[in-house]
């Protein structure tokens, strides 16, 4: 009686194991395949998505403004993004990103696409980039006070210069990655 109780905890001991083990490849080989798969048909979905938001809101080029885009699928947040880029002849920069399914506006950016520090060493005009700003708004919603605001604020405010597109930038980085 003995062996066969040995015999048969052995049995289970050994099924269990094939068990653990076949669970152990499904979850470490099997879903992280599903899971890109998954990623990647989000984001061929979010890029058609863009397109059409980004053409359905009027961003054609018109009296020298062009404009381009760049979309992307954040998976941590769940959402599809687009950040607008639109130049114009005088330099001017604008910069916007909205989460295209909800038509959000999680940030924006105006100024210039190049700073003239040299302009301001050689004419003693003042420099173009100290008006430049920026405003986040992590929840998304514009009519609310920003979260985070850079560069110009105003008269009593401080000002842009040539790091300001690059601070911007930091804190639109992590909507446009994950």
């Amino acid at each position: 009686m003995k062996n066969f109780l040995k015999n048969n905890w052995f049995k289970i001991t050994i099924i269990l194991l094939i068990i653990i083990a076949t669970c152990f490849y499904y979850f470490s080989y099997f879903l992280p395949q599903e899971r890109q798969t998954r990623l990647l048909g989000l984001q061929e979905q979010c890029s058609t998505q863009a397109q059409n938001f980004f053409t359905t809101n009027g961003y054609t080029p018109s009296d020298g403004t062009t404009f381009n885009y760049t979309d992307h699928f954040n998976s941590k947040l769940n959402k599809c993004f687009i950040l607008v880029n639109s130049y114009d002849n005088n330099g001017t920069e604008l910069i916007d990103l909205y989460s295209v399914l909800e038509g959000k506006h999680y940030a924006e950016y105006n100024g210039h696409a190049v700073c003239n520090s040299v302009a301001l060493t050689l004419t003693g005009q003042p420099d173009e980039c100290k008006t430049d700003s920026g405003s986040i708004w992590y929840g998304g919603n514009d009519t609310n006070t920003p979260d985070v605001h850079v560069g110009y604020g105003g008269i009593n405010g401080g000002s842009g210069n040539e790091d300001t597109q690059k601070q911007f930038m930091s804190y639109v980085e992590p909507f446009m990655s994950n």
